[in-house]
């Protein structure tokens, strides 16, 4: 019997180790929104995956839907940003937060679109870490989510990245801060 193959881009935001030499992945997909999958063998040194399933890449990854869910089958590392996302706090803080937000198996191709326009925007601008970026992409998700939007709104919020933007944001960020860990609490995922 054989298995539908689905190749997508997608940013690996975390694994656990899985007996003997397996892992287990969580991945932001531009097709499958966040997918749990399993490796099989990734930790040997002699796995072709090993090094293509690193903690916050953006890869090309391959999976198959077996009886006990995902599977990740094939993975190319995309060298699409100009530094590894490891070393940017923004870019780890968005993508733990969608680990915690986004429900799995559905697709969320926009959020998706965003989070590389807005990791494009910060290395076209060498931004490693900037709070008003960090409160604009965490109103984004929010929003997009539904968890933030029911009293003030900021036009920003659906606006492209642009350093004007920033510069708004930083005027009332103290202000988005706390709407935005007022909204993480009502979730009731931190």
């Amino acid at each position: 019997m054989s298995h539908t193959i689905y190749t997508t881009k997608g940013f690996i935001i975390s694994s656990e180790n899985k007996g003997e030499s397996d892992k287990t992945f969580f991945v932001f997909t531009e097709e499958m929104g966040l997918v749990r999958a399993n490796a099989s063998g990734v930790r040997k040194t002699e796995s072709k995956l090993r090094y293509a399933l690193q903690e916050f890449d953006f890869s090309e990854i391959s999976f198959v839907l077996g009886k006990q869910g995902w599977k990740i089958v094939n993975a190319t590392p995309l060298n699409f940003f100009s530094e590894k996302i490891e070393k940017s706090q923004t870019k780890v803080q968005v993508l733990r937060l969608l680990k915690k937000l986004c429900p799995q198996d559905e697709p969320h191709v926009n959020l998706f679109t965003e989070l590389v326009k807005a990791f494009i925007f910060m290395d076209e601008n060498s931004i490693k870490s900037d709070k008003s970026l960090d409160a604009l992409l965490a109103l984004k998700i929010l929003s997009y989510f539904g968890y933030w939007g029911d009293g003030e709104e900021y036009s920003f919020v659906q606006s492209p990245f642009s350093q004007a933007v920033l510069d708004e944001i930083t005027k009332v960020r103290q202000d988005i801060v706390k709407e935005v860990n007022k909204s993480l609490r009502a979730t009731q995922l931190m």
